[in-house]
């Protein structure tokens, strides 16, 4: 009952492989390292040289001057994440992209497409 307790006020799954009592004694770890602001590791992502990232449900995602997307799963101890890093290359779509939106929990990622500017066009608006 503890366990379910703290899990609706976290509202996180420390682990699925850990008996309760464990996983209570996590989420009460994790409650207190956020509220102190202690986290338990660090992790440097570099920056991939292109013009649109996000981050999202513990992944950061980050275009590069080719136009691929590569993702990086941020680690956490207390929470038993693992490091992960993988890469959608640009050859899985056949125009420039303008945005990109995704959310991990659903496996999605949206890419907007980048208009096709013509001179004649932007003389008209201005």
């Amino acid at each position: 009952m503890q366990y379910i307790i703290e899990l609706c006020s976290t509202h996180e799954d420390g682990s699925k492989r850990l008996d309760p009592t464990h996983k209570l004694q996590l989420l009460r770890e994790q409650k207190v390292a956020w509220q102190n602001l202690d986290w338990t590791s660090k992790c440097s992502v570099p920056k991939r040289g292109g013009n649109t990232w996000e981050l999202f449900g513990n992944v950061l995602a980050q275009s590069n001057e080719e136009g691929d997307i590569s993702f990086v799963q941020l680690p956490s101890g207390l929470r038993n994440i693992k490091k992960k890093e993988w890469t959608v290359n640009r050859s899985e779509w056949a125009f420039k992209v303008r945005d990109f939106v995704m959310d991990p929990s659903q496996d999605l990622l949206v890419i907007v497409k980048a208009p096709k500017w013509c001179a004649a066009c932007i003389s008209r608006c201005f």
